[in-house]
């Protein structure tokens, strides 16, 4: 770690934190008497001060646990008085993290990408970002769906569905979508998934990632499925879905396909298996119906 932030009352306070984590709710409270509530200091100048060097200590060491960084950081703005001055802190953080998701390591990429989801997660309207600030976030991010690394891009799927769900802008849904046609990792695939809303700006292409090669994606696909009303879906999409699903020769994707039954059955039928093969009109979808009947028997 630079000698010149070990020295400073921030970087060894924050070095401290990085040798001994778990004990890292002391050592915020010894920050915050020892230098934010130190007499004559300016908060609100060393508010954006704090915010880099901060992050420069998290980024220093390869090892280093984000998650007590994280959680310090979030209660030192909660604790300081001035929403304002908290409001600097988180900008000055978000800004070094913008210029770290472009810096040659992908492992400080992930952990760029892996900040900016958490605090996307966390931030309340107390701490809510300038859309100017988000706008960036969300370039950014959709930057960082062509990383070469395969874990940025998916914990930049993860930041990218978070900050979806604030701001449900249409830019972000398409890069995801986009994404699809270009990935070939599984596990990014997977995040995407996991990522999209269910509704009808997705449910054609989720329905044509029931036949994905890989079958955790398929698994993820019929999970995500489970959580639309079926009543939401037409007799043509059951009758493939219940189809596809229910013969897959992956076991776990099958038996995800029949969880997505049950679900339908207990939450939207009232348990009552006429009603659910009501839903997928009988005489027009025969074999999906039969189905339905093998496995509820």
């Amino acid at each position: 770690m630079p000698e010149a932030l070990v020295s400073s009352s921030i970087g060894h306070v924050f070095a401290r934190c990085l040798e001994d984590a778990p004990n890292y709710s002391k050592l915020r409270k010894e920050f915050y008497s020892s230098f934010l509530k130190r007499e004559g200091c300016d908060v609100s100048d060393e508010a954006a001060k704090f915010g880099f060097r901060i992050m420069r200590a998290v980024f220093c060491e390869k090892d280093t646990n984000i998650e007590p960084i994280l959680r310090l950081v979030e209660q030192l703005a909660a604790e300081v008085p001035d929403t304002q001055v908290a409001a600097d802190l988180w900008d000055a953080v978000v800004d070094f993290l913008l210029d770290v998701i472009n810096v040659k390591e992908a492992l400080h990429r992930f952990r760029a990408c892996m900040f900016l989801a958490r605090i996307l997660n966390k931030f309340d309207s107390r701490r809510s970002l300038e859309s100017r600030k988000l706008k960036k976030i969300r370039d950014s991010l959709l930057g960082q769906l062509r990383d070469k690394s395969l874990k940025v891009r998916g914990v930049a799927v993860q930041a990218l569905a978070k900050l979806y769900e604030r701001t449900h802008e249409v830019s972000i849904l398409k890069g995801l979508l986009e994404l699809l046609d270009r990935e070939s990792a599984k596990a990014v695939r997977v995040a995407v998934v996991v990522a999209l809303p269910p509704d009808e700006n997705t449910m054609e292409k989720l329905q044509e990632l029931t036949l994905d090669a890989p079958h955790e994606v398929r698994t993820a696909v019929y999970k995500k499925l489970s959580a639309v009303p079926v009543s939401s879906f037409s007799v043509a999409m059951l009758s493939r879905l219940l189809q596809r699903g229910l013969r897959d020769r992956e076991g776990a994707v099958s038996k995800e396909a029949g969880r997505m039954v049950g679900l339908w059955l207990s939450r939207d039928c009232d348990g009552d298996a006429e009603k659910l093969l009501g839903h997928l009109g009988v005489e027009e979808a025969t074999q999906a119906a039969e189905l339905v009947l093998e496995h509820l028997l």
